[in-house]
């Protein structure tokens, strides 16, 4: 999740903030009690809207930032040799009487690590999702939105985007990504530069219709795709806008988008106090990154405020306490960085975790749908957001 840096004293410090972060956190499959996809029949009366090329889609809450109508379906499966989550629309009242689904970040830690944290001091992560719901497919089919986590994440870092996405009319598909995934990077088992070529191998693979992604046949959109990145991950879709069907980019703390590739869309967003990709970059990044284009700086926003790792385990004291608290092993090399490290953007006085997640759901909604559902009423939601958000410390655009 950590932008890649060349400078290795830098790579691992970088290491240990997500390490001491993630290693409480390390985002695995679901529970088993999310319910089932057996058929439901959904009351008829819903109201739709046309999309792009005459799709029908449920009428989403005007303010981006507000969770869709559709429930989300939640399944892990497998693309290629890539695990992976997929959070989807899913049949409106299907999720009735089921329980909502829950994460065991422990999963991504290595496995002599995996039982040091007993389940009552487990930061779990909780989601607004349900388990292997049935998919949506009374509407759609539904544009594809891909995450890509950065150094020492993992595929549900960002969970709160998500499910925020897929409850308004995305498939959602985040991937760990080997070698620069939290496993790998507390086994040092490494690999840099690759979760581009990782993003373009999943795709190949997606093309081909896979038996995984069987159960949404009919209900993705291959022609109209986004992807979003924070850190490392938002450095490797930089020139991804040369992939078929992909039309949107938005890199998070993680700098711009190729002038050569271009994209039809790009977001940039970014943390005016991010101690390890300084917000500079992200301005310098937006200036050269091709039209059309737009800027969202942060104001009192540190590096994770585009993931769920500050709320996660913070009423214990954070995560990397609750690490230490659990005897979970940090190398020694790591330590005397993880003090600056694994707080940025956790620290009292800066950008709450919610209040953060709230202004990159609107942006970041607004965007997807100006241009993956032909949202008539979007780009003029994206202008209000200075004047809604005053913790928004700039925004600009350049259209034309």
């Amino acid at each position: 999740m950590l932008y890649l840096l060349r400078n290795v004293s830098v790579v691992v410090g970088l290491f240990v903030l997500v390490w001491g972060l993630s290693s409480c956190s390390g985002g695995g499959s679901g529970s088993t009690d999310g319910g089932s996809s057996e058929s439901v029949t959904e009351t008829p009366s819903l109201p739709t809207v046309e999309g792009c090329a005459g799709t029908q889609l449920l009428v989403n809450p005007e303010d981006p930032s507000k969770t869709g109508p559709w429930p989300v379906g939640a399944r892990t499966v497998m693309l290629g040799k890539y695990t992976v989550e997929v959070l989807y629309p899913a049949t409106p009242g299907s999720e009735e009487g089921k329980t909502k689904l829950r994460y065991d970040v422990r999963k991504q830690l290595p496995p002599k690590e995996v039982d040091k944290i007993p389940d009552e001091k487990n930061p779990w992560q909780e989601c607004n999702c349900y388990q292997e719901l049935p998919p949506d497919a009374a509407r759609g089919p539904y544009p594809v939105v891909w995450f890509i986590h950065g150094t020492a994440g993992f595929r549900t870092q960002s969970l709160q985007h998500m499910q925020h996405w897929a409850s308004r009319g995305f498939v959602v598909i985040s991937a760990d990504h080997p070698g620069i995934n939290l496993g790998d990077v507390l086994a040092l088992n490494l690999v840099f530069g690759e979760q581009g070529n990782d993003l373009r191998a999943m795709l190949k693979v997606f093309r081909t219709q896979p038996a995984s992604l069987e159960f949404l046949k009919g209900s993705l959109d291959t022609s109209r795709m986004g992807v979003a990145g924070h850190s490392a991950g938002g450095s490797a879709l930089a020139d991804l806008g040369d992939e078929e069907g992909v039309l949107v980019l938005i890199p998070m703390a993680g700098g711009g988008t190729s002038a050569e590739k271009p994209a039809r869309s790009t977001l940039v967003l970014g943390g005016e106090e991010d101690g390890v990709v300084p917000y500079k970059r992200q301005q310098d990044g937006y200036a050269s990154s091709p039209k059309p284009k737009r800027l969202v700086g942060l104001k009192k926003a540190g590096h994770l405020a585009f993931s769920d790792l500050c709320a996660l385990g913070r009423e214990q004291g954070g995560l990397l306490k609750i690490a230490a608290d659990n005897g979970v092993e940090i190398p020694s090399a790591f330590a005397s960085m993880i003090g600056t490290l694994a707080t940025d953007g956790c620290k009292d006085g800066q950008l709450s975790s919610e209040k953060g997640w709230e202004i990159i759901h609107f942006a970041s909604s607004a965007v997807l749908e100006e241009t993956l559902h032909c949202s008539k009423t979007a780009p003029e939601q994206l202008k209000k957001l200075p004047a809604l958000y005053p913790e928004v410390s700039e925004f600009k655009e350049d259209l034309q």
